[in-house]
């Protein structure tokens, strides 16, 4: 149920975005992060300011990994490709294809 009132918005689920694959990847996120670790998971999450001061029980995930190692020497070329592909594609609304957090590099790059 949508709502502009916080209060009435914590005592439900945030809703994923893209559909249903967002609702997985969202289930997926909750799952390792919340479940898996023994931390809180959907709406058992604490809030952040609490009058009780009880702890929000967050669950971190974190992967790392070297490309290399999984692509070969390939990983540079092949993500320029891709990087290219998307900066290239028409965008829907007529304005510049971003990469994320390029739109705020080139700004952060003009007030210099």
């Amino acid at each position: 149920k949508p709502t502009n009132d916080p209060d009435e918005g914590i005592q439900g689920l945030v809703q994923p975005m893209a559909g249903f694959k967002g609702y997985s990847i969202s289930m997926l996120i909750d799952i390792i992060s919340g479940v898996m670790s023994g931390a809180a998971f959907l709406n058992k999450v604490g809030r952040f300011y609490d009058d009780d001061n009880n702890s929000m029980n967050v669950g971190f995930y974190i992967t790392a990994f070297s490309p290399e190692i999984i692509c070969g020497e390939d990983y540079g070329v092949r993500i320029k490709e891709f990087a290219e592909m998307l900066k290239n594609s028409a965008p829907a609304d007529g304005n510049t294809v971003y990469l994320p957090g390029e739109d705020r590099i080139k700004t952060k790059l003009s007030n210099i």
